[in-house]
Formats: C-alpha cells, sequence, structure tokens
C-alpha cells in the first residue's frame, strides 16, 4: 500500500507583470491516508474573468474528485467527462460573470491507496509519469491552428475533448501537472521530448520534504523557467512511497535545469 506526498508552485509570469494582471494559474490539492487529488487549473488571458473562472473549475473539481473517490477510479470515461464538465459549468454559472469570460483549462489526478490512478486533461499543458529514470508524457496540449489557441472547460463539446488517462502506480513513481508556462521548460514538442528536469522533480521527491520541493519548483520557475516563457507557471507533483517510508533526506534540491539546456535548443 502507498502514501502519498504532494509539492506545487505557482508563478506569475513577466507578461503579466508588464501588463499588471493577476497571475491566473490556480493549483489546488488534498492529501488523506487512503487518496490524494490535485487540480491545476489555468485562465485564459484573454478573459476578463479567467481568473475567477480557474478558480471555480480547480475548486469544483477538487470537491467532486474528494466526494466519491472509489467511483471516479472505477467509472466509465464518459461518465466521468459529463460529470466533469457539468459540474464546472453549474459552479461557473453560479458567479455572476458570463461563461465565456471565465475561460480556464483544466488537468486533474488522483491516486488511491493500492496505488491505482486516474487523470484528466482539458486544453493546453502537460501531465508526466515519473517511474525511476523514465519519464513518460500521459497527456499533451491540445492546440490550435496557432500554438496559443486551446480548448477550455467553457468550449463547445468540450466533453468529448476531455482527455481521461488511467493505471497503476508503484512506491516511487510520480505524476507531474503543469501549465503550458511552466511546459516551455519541461517537454521539447518538436521533437516530443521530456526534459530531463522531469526526472529531477521525481527525484526530489524522493529525498526532499513537500515544503523543499515546493520551494526549490518555485525558485527554478522564478530564476530559469522564464527564459523559455513570459506566461504565469504552475507546477503541482503527487509522488507515491511506500507506507511507513521516510526517504533519505539531502541537503538542498539540484537545479532542475541542469542538463536541460541541450534537449530544449532541440526542441525549438
Amino acid at each position: 500500500m502507498l502514501s502519498f506526498r504532494i509539492a506545487y508552485a505557482v508563478c506569475i509570469g513577466s507578461g503579466h507583470i508588464q501588463e499588471a494582471l493577476p497571475c491566473q494559474d490556480v493549483v489546488m490539492s488534498e492529501k488523506q491516508d487512503d487518496f490524494c487529488v490535485a487540480v491545476l487549473a489555468d485562465g485564459a488571458g484573454s478573459c476578463k474573468y479567467a481568473l475567477e473562472g480557474a478558480q471555480t473549475v480547480a475548486k469544483t473539481v477538487l470537491a467532486l474528485l474528494n466526494a466519491e473517490r472509489d467511483f471516479w477510479l472505477d467509472a466509465s470515461e464518459p461518465a466521468i467527462r459529463h460529470a466533469v464538465i457539468a459540474s464546472c459549468i453549474r459552479a461557473l454559472e453560479e458567479n455572476e460573470h458570463q461563461i465565456e469570460e471565465q475561460a480556464s483549462t483544466l488537468l486533474f489526478a488522483c491516486i488511491r491507496k493500492d496505488g491505482a490512478f486516474l487523470c484528466g486533461h482539458i486544453g493546453d499543458g502537460y501531465i508526466f509519469h515519473i517511474s525511476g529514470e523514465e519519464t513518460v508524457l500521459l497527456s499533451d496540449a491540445e492546440n490550435g491552428v496557432c500554438p496559443n489557441e486551446t480548448v477550455f472547460v467553457t468550449s463547445p463539446h468540450a466533453e468529448a475533448h476531455l482527455r481521461v488517462s488511467r493505471g497503476r502506480l508503484h512506491a516511487g513513481d510520480s505524476i507531474v501537472l503543469c501549465s503550458d508556462g511552466a511546459g516551455e521548460s519541461l517537454y521539447a514538442r518538436m521533437d516530443q521530448l521530456c526534459a530531463p528536469a522531469v526526472a529531477i522533480i521525481g527525484r526530489w521527491m524522493e529525498t526532499h520534504t513537500e515544503e523543499e520541493v515546493s520551494a526549490a519548483l518555485l525558485q527554478n520557475m522564478d530564476m530559469r523557467f522564464r527564459e523559455a516563457s513570459a506566461d504565469d507557471m504552475s507546477i503541482s507533483v503527487l509522488h507515491c512511497v511506500a507506507d511507513g517510508e521516510d526517504g533519505d533526506r539531502t541537503d538542498s534540491c539540484e537545479d532542475s535545469t541542469q542538463g536541460a539546456d541541450e534537449e530544449k535548443e532541440r526542441g525549438k
């Protein structure tokens, strides 16, 4: 049986700082003895109430997945798609703003104590699975003709665009959710390569506390990832450990961009 560690960070993009806009990425998570869940929502920068929309979507999906844990991990994909999108739309309609002005992407992951996991994704951003030194892209960004076009929870036929991944994790495995801003430093789309930084984040989760990894993620986004994107950046990591395992601790997290520059250059 497994227990869990969760680390996360959200960093406002330099473009939003220059335009005096708030950060529109939202990350929420919850951890229990037998279950953990994380949700990441990225509000559409072109929408006036993008932050409110992202907050509503993240809060709604977090509550939904916590409500009937075993059901979601065993439910059919059509049932998951319908429940998630319908719940988000109902919650957004309760806000005082037009639905179209609250557009947001959505990424989520939940893991049960026996290792069963479920991920969902609509829009851009990325979901990775780390197992040892191997990193797999579970869910790619969905973009339109232009790189900055994507699909949102509020888009027509959103249910058809909600991609579901599931499987089983083991001790030492991690699931990483990231928005498109952070993804610019973690995935080379041209070559379809995960940056070495993703596996490094997984190693951090093995040897450091949740607070230490969260601080290191924020530092790297603020100091390093800005070179690749002016957008808001967010990352959430869910890590599995064997019950009762504290793990060895080292003094500091290494620089997650070490060794990643070459891969990033090849991906341009």
